[in-house]
């Protein structure tokens, strides 16, 4: 089991993008911010078929999610103002469990602290981020979104956290993915013991 959804971590749309990206990268000069030019996230977009416009990878202040993930989780090093290959993508490569899982729980923290500067295009949903997760948590099967009440963009919300591999959207309503159950269960024991799983 603990195999299996290790190896769903590479499924997430969030992960592959931010894999591609780090080795299409390769070795790039930075902007003075720290992320790609606009030229660099034009061609990024274009080539590798990212699913948000070019000026949002681009963007120095935030930096996008995408961007955000391959730093902090050591797929690329940037030194000097230079992106190179991080010790992150050979690790991948090989696919260990435990440290697919390690990785997992990373980008998640990323995810989290992203909400702080606009993730889903909905300030409500992102003030109230981890109290949404942690409802669905304690549901267990899907929601009706209208049980989420009204908040503004909530489509594209929905749409942002699936992409992130929290959530899954079904006939049914919204619900955690496997490998979003263990996100928000260590989220809950970082604080206190989180009820079954």
């Amino acid at each position: 089991m603990t195999a299996e959804l290790a190896r769903g971590v590479l499924r997430v749309p969030l992960v592959e993008d931010a894999w591609r990206l780090a080795v299409w990268t390769g070795e790039r000069p930075l902007t003075p911010a720290g992320v790609l030019s606009a030229g660099d996230a034009a061609e990024a977009v274009r080539t590798l078929g990212l699913r948000f416009p070019a000026d949002e990878l681009a963007r120095p202040r935030p930096p996008h999610v995408l961007w955000v993930v391959v730093v902090n989780t050591r797929l690329v090093r940037v030194e000097r103002g230079v992106a190179r290959p991080g010790p992150r993508v050979g690790e991948l490569a090989v696919g260990e469990p435990d440290k697919l899982l390690a990785f997992w729980d990373e980008v998640v923290m990323d995810v989290l602290d992203r909400a702080d500067f606009g993730l889903t295009g909905s300030a409500e949903i992102d003030a109230g981020l981890v109290d949404l997760l942690t409802m669905l948590y304690a549901e267990g099967e899907p929601v009706p979104v209208a049980r989420l009440g009204h908040p503004e963009a909530i489509d594209q919300a929905l749409d942002v956290l699936a992409y992130c591999g929290l959530v899954g959207r079904a006939a049914t309503g919204v619900g955690l993915t496997p490998l979003g159950r263990t996100a928000v269960r260590a989220e809950l024991r970082r604080a206190f013991t989180a009820p079954g799983s």
